[in-house]
Parts: structure tokens; C-alpha cells; sequence
């Protein structure tokens, strides 16, 4: 009796679950693909294999077209996005979505390509990453009072959480102020910053993705938050950034993802249309329909800990 009671139970949900992949298009985000913060080959595979078996891959910019124009969705459409271009995604995320006939959406920051720079908030975590472990004392006066500083677990965290005055300065402050204040850090940690090639995709391996079927978004010039005071300042890395797009993959209506995946002004979705991008995505929870702003679209986060396949989304 109970075992017929659940088959009957797991139909519905079956059933429903059917239902919602038809009217929903879920926008996957992925970050690095690694055992320790971010996804592993072992859940990438995991997830990648669930989507070919369920769904098709459309890009953001084919979904932000479907937007627009107000067409009938694909049948259980899904975007895959991986987020800020990282070396990974080259070695890692395109093979195993190459074996599986799948496309996806590769947000790029804007210095790494051209400028071959490391975005101040990736090269401070690599740093902080990479000194794990260690106690430290530094300053950067004014902007910066000297103290001393924990990396163990706690102080690790402490580090790398948003509200850290270190981090505020680099994530929201000026690009110029926070790449000499990442420049001191690491001569006061004596690790040498890497390569923009060791830890981000070429412009060539940028190429090669868009070459193999996948769709190129921006990410920003170089990561900084589109929260910060300074307006001004994020306007001209908006622009700039549309521009890298262009001048790397050709003029056209890109799609754009938010750094820090996060926007709490009105205004920001309508800056981001006149700059000429097609759409955005935010970290947002949650899927997407016809009819939603094409400038405010939900993802669902994956990494190590997501179970697959991810919880039904209702709205």
C-alpha cells in the first residue's frame, strides 16, 4: 500500500515538474570548476549529462531574442553561463559541453582580453587564497588603517566576505586605488601576482569558444560592482566594456551578466539597454518566462553542493 502510494505521489510530481521545465526557462551560473568553492568535474559532468538528457541549450542572447520579440519558447529550454572567463572554462567547460552536442554562455571581463590584466577583486582572492593560513599586518593609509590580519579559517572568511573594508576597496572602489592597494597586499604577503593567462582565457581562447558554437557576454571591464557611489565611474567601464565586445567579437546586441550578479536600481536596466547590450543576468534565484525583464533574469547557482537536478522552481 505505502510503496503504491509513493509511485502514485512520485507521478504527479513527475507530472508537474514536466510541466514547469515547459513554461520555465532555468538559467544555469556556474563559476570556477573545482572541488573547493566552485563545481568539480565530477558535478559538471553530473550536471552537463542531466541537461542533454532533459533539456536544450539555448544561449542568453537567443532567450533575450525570444524575449523581445515575444516567441513561443523552445520546449524544455535551458542557458548554461559560466561566469568571468576563467582558464577552466577553456580546459574544462568546453570539452565536456563539446562531447555532449551543448552550448552555453561564457561571461568575459573586459581587461583580461585586450589588456591581458587581472581584475583587483581576482587578484586579491588569489592572493588571500594563496596565503591561507598565515597572520599578517598591513595598512593602506589613508583609505586603510594598519592592523593585523588572520588567515586561518575564520580570518579567511572574514577576508573574502563582502563587508571586509579590504575587499570593499577592492570590489567597489576606484579600478586605479584598488589595483595599487592588491599591488601592496601582495608585496606585503611576498607572493607575486600571476599572469592574467594563468588564471583567465586569451583573446584567441575567447574566439575559440565563440568559434565552437558558444555566445560571449560582458562581465564588466573589470569587475567592479555596479553598486559602487561612484556612477560615473561605472558608466565608463559599462561602455568600455561594450566596446572590448565588439572590438573582440564583433559589433552586435551582446548580453551582459552583473558583477557580483546583483543590481538594486531600476535605472541600472535601463543604462545597460542604452549601452547596447541585449539583456542581463543576475544572481537572482529563480527561473524565467515569456514576458519577465529581459534586464533582471534570474539563474540558479551550481556548485559542489547543488543537488541535480535542482529543486523545481513555482512562481
Amino acid at each position: 500500500m505505502m510503496d503504491s502510494l509513493v509511485k502514485q505521489v512520485r507521478a504527479v510530481g513527475g507530472n508537474v515538474y514536466r510541466r514547469h521545465l515547459r513554461r520555465d526557462v532555468p538559467i544555469l551560473c556556474l563559476h570556477r570548476i573545482r572541488d573547493v568553492n566552485g563545481a568539480g568535474p565530477a558535478k559538471l559532468a553530473e550536471l552537463l549529462d542531466h541537461c542533454a538528457d532533459r533539456y536544450q541549450t539555448i544561449t542568453l542572447g537567443e532567450f533575450a531574442t525570444i524575449l523581445h520579440a515575444g516567441r513561443a519558447l523552445p520546449r524544455n529550454a535551458v542557458v548554461i553561463t559560466f561566469d568571468d572567463g576563467t582558464i577552466d572554462h577553456f580546459t574544462l567547460a568546453a570539452p565536456a559541453l563539446a562531447a555532449r552536442g551543448l552550448s552555453a554562455t561564457f561571461a568575459l571581463i573586459g581587461c583580461t582580453l585586450f589588456e591581458r590584466a587581472l581584475p583587483p577583486l581576482h587578484a586579491y582572492m588569489h592572493l588571500i587564497e594563496t596565503a591561507a593560513g598565515r597572520s599578517f599586518r598591513f595598512g593602506f593609509p589613508p583609505v586603510l588603517a594598519e592592523r593585523d590580519w588572520i588567515l586561518d579559517a575564520d580570518g579567511k572568511r572574514v577576508l573574502l566576505a563582502d563587508d571586509c573594508p579590504l575587499r570593499r576597496i577592492v570590489q567597489a572602489g576606484d579600478p586605479a586605488l584598488a589595483a595599487d592597494v592588491v599591488t601592496a597586499l601582495g608585496e606585503t604577503l611576498g607572493i607575486p601576482l600571476p599572469d592574467a593567462s594563468d588564471l583567465f582565457v586569451t583573446l584567441d581562447q575567447a574566439r575559440a569558444l565563440v568559434d565552437a558554437g558558444h555566445e560571449p557576454a560582458g562581465h564588466s571591464l573589470r569587475h567592479q560592482d555596479v553598486d559602487e557611489p561612484d556612477r560615473k565611474t561605472w558608466l565608463r567601464d559599462l561602455h568600455a566594456d561594450f566596446d572590448v565586445m565588439n572590438d573582440a567579437f564583433g559589433r552586435r546586441p551582446h548580453p551582459y551578466i552583473y558583477p557580483f550578479g546583483r543590481t538594486r536600481s531600476p535605472d541600472v536596466h535601463a543604462r545597460i539597454r542604452d549601452a547596447g547590450f541585449c539583456c542581463a543576468a543576475t544572481t537572482q534565484w529563480g527561473a524565467n518566462r515569456r514576458g519577465d525583464d529581459p534586464f533582471a533574469l534570474r539563474r540558479i547557482g551550481i556548485d559542489n553542493r547543488t543537488p541535480i537536478p535542482w529543486p523545481p522552481i513555482y512562481r
